[in-house]
């Protein structure tokens, strides 16, 4: 999508989506032969997150640093606190990996299987 497109279904200024990816904060951005950018679907919801992020106090560099980690590193962003102090809301969030995610029950079928295969083995 090109960045008038972006521009309006995001609701920000061409001018401001073309400063975030000039500070890093949006990559994958290609240019065709014409020379427009053109921008991936999940670029809307980088904007999203930015401008969410914006509005909850982060600022661009710490924006910056929380979205390079969870694209290139596989993190996910977690809330770990979300208090009301001196009128305002705080919040802090921290980074974590995800657990492998494996199938139980594969794994208690090949317990099984292995008590069946020693008892046949001993019963011979």
């Amino acid at each position: 999508m090109r960045i008038g497109e972006l521009a309006k279904q995001s609701g920000l200024n061409a001018s401001r989506i073309r400063f975030y990816e000039a500070r890093g904060l949006l990559h994958a951005v290609v240019r065709g032969e014409n020379g427009y950018r053109s921008y991936p679907p999940e670029a809307l919801q980088v904007l999203r997150i930015i401008t969410g992020a914006q509005r909850a106090g982060f600022s661009l560099e710490e924006i910056r640093k929380l979205i390079g980690k969870v694209e290139q590193r596989g993190y996910t962003l977690i809330p770990l606190d979300l208090h009301y102090k001196g009128g305002r809301i705080k919040l802090e969030v921290g980074l974590a990996k995800g657990k492998q995610h494996h199938d139980k029950r594969a794994t208690e079928r090949d317990k099984q299987w292995q008590r069946d295969k020693q008892r046949l083995i001993r019963n011979r």
